[in-house]
């Protein structure tokens, strides 16, 4: 149900009616293997990269986010009824709510990494020890979470890259963000922001595998995945702007497919069937809302207590109406500016983080359908964008411009600037590749050897000229 299986090609191919002479080292299955092996490879590179020193700080809690975290994840524990579940005054699980001391408590972050790192950490509190349960436990625990979902980041990212483009794209988008460095130092983090690049990159993956089948499975997938990159954090809203995005872009296949002369957006508009857009739709939002609901039950019992954190955060983060130490660096920051040289100079690389910055530019033209490309590369990146220009419109231009508010981007930023560079291999390759030199012409016999017309027509009888 999941559609992440090993699809090396890009869209369904027809058979060839003469295959290829085979060998050892050119069969099809031998060059898949080869990919499989290349796969695993980066995705162990990433995962030692990630996974390496997980308790770096000696349990010193250094990060103040991570700390004050933790100290929620211990301090949740589960309801004894469904009674006090539904009671967000009396539920032990509220994060917005110290039921025991009968006060408010200030939480502006994600729940569903906290119930995640809360549920493992039980379990390994009672199959090895109950120290894992407390503030340290936790703690550990998140991070080694966070390092698994971003090495499973890693495959997704070639996954989207071989589907959206070819395999050389997937492999090297997947090659460049397994060693982006941002990533790896968030990945030893227990906080919100790797689980949140999870989860969107794989409404992504569901987005493109709608809108290129439309199946049940994959729209509810892309809703729910959706509702739990919202429920990791806040500022995942704009991925809602996928659900319809992928619907529309199915709907327009479709109708391309059976008209192949509508080419435009009006005609294709007129012949829309909205019955059919209006079903999915409901499928991928029921999906999302269902998701949000089991991840994030407070947002809908207890709305008070999110508004109330939601609105303090928006005037220490947006509207700067809070003078607070860790803010202050970013007084007199150019909107929009400083969060690209940021990202640039030190989440990415000055090399990789040019390279992608033009690669971004390459997927806009092929969002509005111009360029050498094919129809579903350009819903891919139509489907890539429609998450990144609304999330960095509203984070680009707040007040605090934190590096980790753009980690979202940067996977899709490494599948662009490997969709440049091998886009920019291919032009190479055809530009300057030898010719094969053309066979000399044989010199002519001298007229001393050659035969006389009557002996050669026999000869030409022969073989049958």
């Amino acid at each position: 149900m999941l559609s992440v299986s090993f699809n090396w090609r890009k869209g369904a191919q027809p058979a060839p009616t003469q295959p290829p002479p085979t060998s050892p080292s050119s069969s099809p299955s031998g060059l898949s293997n080869y990919w499989r092996i290349a796969v695993l490879l980066i995705v162990l590179l990433g995962g030692a990269l990630r996974l390496y020193g997980v308790n770096w700080d000696q349990n010193s809690h250094y990060h103040p986010d991570e700390r004050y975290i933790s100290m929620v994840t211990s301090d949740i524990r589960w309801p004894q009824s469904i009674n006090e579940f539904l009671d967000p005054k009396r539920s032990p699980m509220n994060p917005y709510w110290i039921a025991r001391e009968n006060r408010e408590r200030a939480f502006a972050y994600g729940t569903l990494p906290v119930y995640m790192t809360r549920f493992v950490s039980y379990w390994v509190g009672v199959f090895v020890d109950k120290w894992w349960e407390g503030y340290d436990g936790v703690t550990l625990v998140g991070r080694a979470l966070s390092g698994l979902l971003d090495t499973a980041a890693i495959f997704i990212v070639f996954l989207l890259g071989t589907r959206i483009f070819n395999r050389r794209v997937g492999l090297l988008g997947a090659l460049f963000y397994a060693l982006t460095v941002l990533s790896i130092q968030h990945s030893h983090f227990y906080t919100t922001d790797i689980t949140l690049n999870f989860f969107v990159l794989l409404t992504l993956l569901f987005a493109y595998n709608t809108s290129q089948n439309g199946s049940n499975s994959n729209t509810f997938m892309m809703g729910a995945a959706a509702g739990m990159a919202f429920a990791s954090k806040f500022s995942a809203l704009p991925i809602l702007a996928l659900l319809p995005v992928a619907a529309l872009l199915y709907e327009r296949k479709k109708i391309t497919t059976r008209n192949p002369k509508l080419v435009t957006l009006s005609a294709q508009f007129a012949r829309l069937n909205w019955v059919s857009l209006i079903s999915t739709l409901i499928l991928a939002f029921g999906g999302f809302v269902l998701a949000y609901f089991i991840f994030a039950p407070y947002s809908f019992l207890d709305t008070n207590g999110l508004l109330r954190n939601v609105n303090e955060q928006d005037k220490i983060v947006i509207r700067a109406e809070a003078d607070l130490p860790y803010t202050r660096q970013y007084y007199e920051t150019t909107p929009y500016l400083y969060p690209i040289e940021q990202m640039v100079r030190w989440s990415m690389g000055v090399p990789l983080g040019i390279t992608a910055l033009i690669g971004f530019v390459m997927c806009v033209v092929y969002a509005l359908g111009r360029g050498p490309h094919s129809g579903a590369t350009s819903a891919g990146a139509i489907l890539m964008l429609s998450w990144m220009l609304p999330y960095f419109i509203i984070t680009g231009r707040a007040y605090a411009k934190f590096l980790r508010y753009n980690l979202p981007l940067l996977p899709l930023f490494a599948i662009m600037a490997a969709a440049l560079l091998v886009t920019l291999g291919q032009w190479l390759d055809q530009k300057y590749r030898a010719k094969p030199a053309p066979a000399p012409e044989p010199e002519p016999l001298p007229a001393s050897e050659a035969l006389p017309a009557d002996h050669a027509a026999p000869i030409l009888s022969l073989i049958h000229i």
